[in-house]
């Protein structure tokens, strides 16, 4: 009996010592899956960066009383500078000044409030127009009531007045012949913005700077005018139609898309009319000016120009020389937006290498490959 029992605990220990003991299963635990990854970016909008602008001679003229002569100019005037009028400082007052004359030099005549020299007399605004490359100018003037401005007419011989010395000539006019204003601050140089006749050349403080040719301004209701610009034209690649006041001291009064201040001038004396019957003026040194960008908004786009280097799209004309008569502007509406530019000429056949066989006129075919030989053989066979 005791050798059963013994028997029977060895084999329930041989039993024992024969089981493996697992581990329990490790639990199963679900991760969310990952996010997706996040959208690209949007392609960043460049900015354009206006050019820095010349030094620039500013002083007060003393406004003739009359019509003054025309004048030819070789070059064409700066883009607007920014010559915000103070309060008025009494009933009647008038603001002149505020744009580009001439004396030997595109000066900038500081714009000023003065009363009417005699009771009745009217503030002419100054007249730009390009006639074949050459800037036909005259500048502001009191009028009396029974006198009307006449433009130049084209009939007439105007002559290309002289350059100071050691003024470095800046690029003709680009764009359309015909009655102009200078561009709008931060533009390329050179470039010109079509307008009525009479227009105050600051109606265009307010518009974005342009590259290329296409600004143009359009008559309105009487109060203001329109401001019209192709997105080819603009610095910023966009398309532009806005108003602007009529009156030059509301249009002075503009905020700006790129803030060029116009120099405080170094003397309160006037400077008399530029003549070339009299001369050059003795003027005030220049003054360093930086344009500063205002509304950044209005610069930014996909098709926005490189900073501070856009180029027109017409290449400047050269300057005629002093003494040389402007050319009469040809029939048409000077406010039509220049023409496209001309198509590419067919291309010329090549001319034959010296030495080289002539082509065929019929190139022979060439050859099949073998395999394709084999099987067109094949399907002849089957047939």
């Amino acid at each position: 009996m005791k050798y059963r029992l013994l028997v029977s605990a060895l084999l329930v220990l041989a039993s024992l010592s024969a089981c493996v003991v697992q581990p329990p299963p490790r639990p199963v635990v679900y991760a969310p899956p990952p996010p997706p990854p996040p959208p690209p970016a949007p392609p960043q909008e460049e900015s354009y960066l206006p050019p820095e602008p010349e030094p620039v001679v500013s002083a007060y003229i003393d406004p003739p009383l009359e019509e003054p002569e025309p004048i030819g100019v070789a070059y064409a005037p700066p883009p607007m500078l920014v010559d915000v009028p103070p309060p008025m400082p009494f009933a009647g007052a008038v603001w002149t000044g505020g744009y580009w004359t001439w004396d030997g030099q595109w000066v900038w005549a500081s714009g000023r409030w003065l009363p009417p020299p005699v009771v009745g007399y009217a503030w002419t605004v100054p007249y730009y127009e390009n006639r074949g490359g050459v800037v036909v100018f005259v500048p502001g003037y009191w009028r009396a009531p029974t006198a009307v401005f006449v433009a130049p007419a084209p009939s007439i011989n105007i002559t290309v007045v002289a350059v100071r010395p050691g003024i470095v000539v800046g690029p003709a006019p680009i764009g359309p012949v015909g009655v102009f204003v200078p561009p709008p601050p931060g533009s390329a140089p050179g470039l010109i913005v079509p307008a009525p006749i009479g227009t105050h050349p600051a109606v265009v403080i307010g518009a974005p700077p342009v590259v290329q040719v296409g600004m143009q301004v359009r008559v309105g209701d009487g109060q203001s005018v329109h401001i019209e610009a192709p997105a080819s034209a603009t610095a910023s690649g966009r398309a532009v139609s806005t108003t602007a006041p009529v009156q030059p001291h509301l249009a002075a009064q503009q905020a700006p898309v790129v803030h060029t201040p116009a120099p405080t001038p170094a003397s309160t004396t006037p400077l008399r009319p530029y003549s070339p019957k009299t001369g050059f003026s003795p003027l005030p040194p220049a003054q360093a000016v930086h344009a500063t960008v205002r509304q950044p908004a209005a610069l930014r786009g996909p098709g926005a120009r490189a900073a501070g280097n856009a180029a027109p799209a017409r290449a400047a004309q050269p300057a005629p020389a002093p003494g040389r008569a402007a050319a009469a502007a040809p029939a048409g509406n000077a406010s039509n937006p220049p023409a496209g530019p001309p198509r590419a000429a067919a291309q010329a056949p090549r001319p034959p290498v010296p030495g080289a066989a002539p082509a065929p006129a019929n190139p022979p075919k060439k050859p099949a490959p073998k395999k394709e030989r084999e099987e067109r053989r094949e399907r002849e066979e089957r047939r």
